[in-house]
C-alpha cells in the first residue's frame, strides 16, 4: 500500500466523521472552515507527503475542509477518487444533491 493508498483510506474514515460533527453548522461557518483548511494546506501541505511536525494539523485541515465542502457544494466534493456529500450514502461523484 503506498502512501496515496494510506492517505486515501484514512480520509475515508475521517471526512464522514467530521461531516457529521459539523452537519448542523450554518453555511457560512462551514464556508470559512473550508477556507481555513486551505490556508493550513498551503502552508503545511507537504508534510502530507513528507512527513513533519505539521503533518498532524495538515491531515486534519484536509479531512475538516473536504467535510465542509461536502456539505456547502451541490453534490458534494469527490478527491482522489473519494465522494463525499451531504448526504451520508451518497457515493456518486455525478450526483446533483442541494446542500444542506
Amino acid at each position: 500500500m503506498d502512501q496515496r493508498d494510506v492517505l486515501l483510506t484514512t480520509l475515508q474514515l475521517a471526512v464522514p466523521l467530521h461531516r457529521e460533527e459539523l452537519r448542523d453548522l450554518p453555511s457560512e461557518q462551514l464556508l470559512a472552515i473550508a477556507s481555513n483548511a486551505a490556508t493550513v494546506l498551503g502552508s503545511h501541505g507537504d508534510a502530507l507527503q513528507f512527513g513533519g511536525k505539521h503533518c498532524r494539523e495538515a491531515f486534519n485541515a484536509l479531512a475538516r475542509g473536504l467535510a465542509a465542502a461536502a456539505l456547502t457544494a451541490d453534490g458534494g466534493v469527490t478527491w482522489l477518487g473519494a465522494h463525499w456529500c451531504a448526504d451520508p450514502s451518497c457515493h456518486n461523484p455525478n450526483a446533483h444533491l442541494s446542500g444542506p
